[in-house]
């Protein structure tokens, strides 16, 4: 980028703009990740499930006469176990990020970004540049046609 562009750039009001981009792009992040919460909830109590019905399998309930071995149940026990586990983790890992974007400031990113708005362009993505090249183009767009309005 030169640097009469960017100097164009610091002249704009972006923060409104950018202010957008970033609530739109989580707020799509969020609904996502609580999503799979939901899903991942699910899975634990599926398998917590499995696991009272492996117990009383290997247990009997005196009706049953179906009782699975020590070794088979201890197999069992020991694959659950680690799903269980696995789907804790996986919790855990989304319940922390969801709670990082619920806190996340973003007037203080927009200030940042828009003060150093070369820096910012070389950490989003390439879909994320062509979006923000367009609005950028409107924002341009809109500006020079009220520039030449009040000029008149």
């Amino acid at each position: 980028m030169d640097k009469k562009f960017l100097t164009h750039l610091k002249k704009l009001n972006l923060s409104s703009v950018l202010s957008n981009i970033i609530k739109s792009n989580l707020g799509n992040n969020l609904k996502s990740l609580e999503d799979e919460v939901k899903s991942l909830k699910k899975s634990l109590k599926s398998i917590r499930e499995k696991i009272k019905k492996t117990v009383n399998l290997y247990l009997g309930d005196g009706n049953n006469s179906s009782k699975i071995n020590e070794r088979t149940f201890s197999l069992l026990i020991q694959d659950l176990e680690a799903e269980e586990e696995a789907t804790l983790s996986k919790l855990d890992r989304l319940n922390m990020e969801i709670n990082l974007q619920n806190n996340f400031n973003i007037d203080n990113s927009v200030d940042y970004v828009t003060n150093h708005f070369k820096d910012f362009l070389s950490i989003i993505s390439d879909e994320e540049k062509n979006y923000c090249s367009i609005v950028l183009l409107k924002k341009f767009t809109l500006q020079k046609d009220l520039d030449q309005r009040n000029v008149k």
